[in-house]
Formats: C-alpha cells, structure tokens, sequence
C-alpha cells in the first residue's frame, strides 16, 4: 500500500534544504540557470534547467505507489468527488482575492501583490501526491484520496490558467505581467511535461512491473527523498538568499499570518465539504488533505523560472510547503510521522468495516 514520505521526517528535511539555501546557494543556482533542453508544445515553449530532473523523479517515484484498481471501482459516488474536487477549487480563490482588503491596512502593496502572486501558484499546483500519505495516516480513505489527486492532476492544465487569470485582476504592474505570462505561455506545457507525464510514467511503472518495485521499495523511497530535498533546494535558492539581506519583519509578518490562515482554510473548508457532502469520516479527511496540500514542488520550479524577478513571491511558495506540513500535523495527529504499517492495515479494516 501507499508508504513514502510519511515514514520520514519531512518537514525537518525540508527546513534543513531552506536553510542551505539561503546560505550555500551556488548549487542551487547553477541547476536552476543551467537548461539542458528545451521543449515547444501545444503553440508554448518550456526550458528545462537541470532542477526539472529532481522533480521527474519525485513524481515518478510517487507513481509508483499508485494502484488503479481502487479508482477504476469506485465506491464513492462520481457526483461527490466532483463537487467536492470543484469546490476545494474555487472557494481558496475567493478568500486569496479577500486578501488584498483584509491586509491592506497595514502591509504595502507590493508585499500583498508578492504574497498574492504566491497563493496563486500554490492553487493553481495540483494536489500534492505525498497528501495520499498523510490522508491514510489520519485515518482517510486512499481510494477517494488517490481519485482526487487523479482528477487534479489530468485536470491542472485546464484549471491552473482560469485560476491565475482570476487572481491577474487583483495585482497590477510587473505582478499582472508576469502572472500572464504564466497563466497563457507556460503554465499548461509545464504542468503536462513536468507533473502529468511523470506522475503516469510511473503509475503504468507499477501496472506493468509490480514486483520489482515492491522488492526495491525502500531504495526508491531514498532516492525520492533525496531528489525531494535537491529539488527543494535549488528552487529555493531563487528567493530565500534575498529575503534574508532583506530582512524585511513586517513582510515575513504578512508571509506568516497569510500562508497560516490561507492553508488553515483549506484544510478545514475540506473537512467542512465533506460534512455537506454526507462522506464518512475518513473521506472527510481525505478531503482536508487533498484540499490543504498542493505540489508546491512543482509549483517552485515554475516560479523559478519565470517568477525569478519576484523572490518574495517565491519565498511565500516556500513557506506555504513547510506550513502545510506542520498543519497536517498539528490538525491531525494521526498523520504524523511514526505509524507502523500495523497501523495503517487497521485503519483500512476499520474503514473497510464501517463502510468507508
């Protein structure tokens, strides 16, 4: 079944490659800067710099834990998926564009546009495959998880450019360009070549040589996390070397309060759509999860790259990956770090039992 990051201290090891980031960033820059290829589709063009290679192989590796068999039989109506998938969608949006008159007393513009501009890519990223993890380990239910990370990957191409060009009307300047530029020129091809084609690769992977990835599950466990870690690190040092000359406390102020509250309320907006929805308590959770984490990895590359005259924006990026780690664990305890695989065979007899 499903294991991964949630065997390991994750949040740890990503504060660990923030930290070499703002400090020893030369590495980071020479992936980020150096392309190897690059790739025209679908009328866009994508460069590929060196730090695509660590986030392929995140999300292959992450394929690879994926069984089709619990979404091509569903047990969770096709109607509740779809309207809670829908709604984790649009209600984040209304609240991000909120922001700009909730902050606006007290922080500057270009801070609010640099933290807005940030969210935006968070919402637009697809869920988060380790979120499948985290659900399981709470108790959710991995057969609805695994649905709504299917359903949000296939789809991110089609919603990421809506969800930006509703967040464009709300930042001006150089904020509003670059976020164009993003939403039209490069979002849909980076999404289908540096999320979608990986993340499959590696699920037909599973289809088709099960048993020699069961036999070597811990060695690929390693090498995700450690690819993890490097890709972390690279795209991060496009923006954390500048926050700290900065050293600007009342931006980091806004960072903090915005990126709490936003991931807050999306995990409980979550919870709360499952409640409407009438889903049990582990699809409840598998909900809030698949709702309050996204693949900010994927996320970090794509600003890097083009969002790379805008760190703070970037920074907010960074630090929402870390806060919603830390929420998980805190909102539920179950999923952190530490349950056995005992444990998460009874959690599946008991939602098996009850229904779920």
């Amino acid at each position: 079944m499903v294991r991964r990051l949630g065997s390991y201290p994750t949040a740890w090891l990503l504060l660990l490659a923030y930290l070499l980031a703002a400090f020893f960033p030369a590495l980071g820059r020479f992936l980020r800067e150096v392309e190897f290829g690059k790739i025209h589709l679908f009328g866009q063009s994508l460069p590929l710099p060196l730090s695509t290679v660590p986030l392929w192989i995140v999300l292959f590796c992450s394929g690879t834990v994926v069984s089709l068999e619990p979404i091509l039989h569903p047990v969770t109506p096709l109607t509740r998926i779809l309207a809670g998938f829908f709604a984790t969608l649009l209600l984040p949006l209304v609240l991000l564009l909120s922001f700009r008159l909730l902050f606006a007393p007290w922080a500057k513009s270009d801070q609010i546009e640099s933290l807005l501009l940030g969210l935006a890519i968070v919402i637009a990223m697809p869920i988060a495959g380790f979120s499948t993890i985290w659900s399981e380990r709470a108790g959710g239910n991995p057969a609805l998880s695994l649905k709504l990370l299917f359903l949000s990957t296939l789809g991110s191409p089609l919603f990421a450019p809506w969800i930006l060009e509703g967040v464009q009307g709300v930042v001006s300047g150089s904020y509003a360009a670059d976020l164009q530029k993003v939403a039209f020129h490069r979002i849909g091809i980076f999404l289908f070549v540096c999320v979608i084609l990986p993340t499959f690769l590696g699920v037909l992977m599973r289809q088709f040589a099960q048993g020699w990835i069961l036999s070597r599950s811990k060695g690929i466990e390693l090498f995700e996390m450690g690819s993890l870690v490097l890709l972390c690190y690279s795209n991060a040092t496009a923006a954390l070397p500048t926050i700290v000359r900065q050293k600007d406390l009342r931006f980091f102020l806004l960072v903090l309060v915005g990126t709490v509250a936003f991931c807050l309320f999306r995990f409980w907006m979550g919870h709360g759509i499952g409640v409407l929805l009438r889903l049990p308590q582990a699809g409840r959770r598998s909900l809030a999860f698949a709702s309050g984490m996204s693949n900010n990895g994927g996320g970090l590359v794509l600003a890097s790259s083009v969002l790379f005259d805008h760190p703070r924006a970037i920074f907010v990026i960074v630090f929402y990956d870390l806060v919603q780690q830390v929420l998980g664990s805190v909102l539920y305890p179950g999923s952190r770090m530490g349950a056995t695989p005992k444990d998460l065979a009874s959690n599946r007899d008991t939602r098996r039992e009850s229904g779920a």
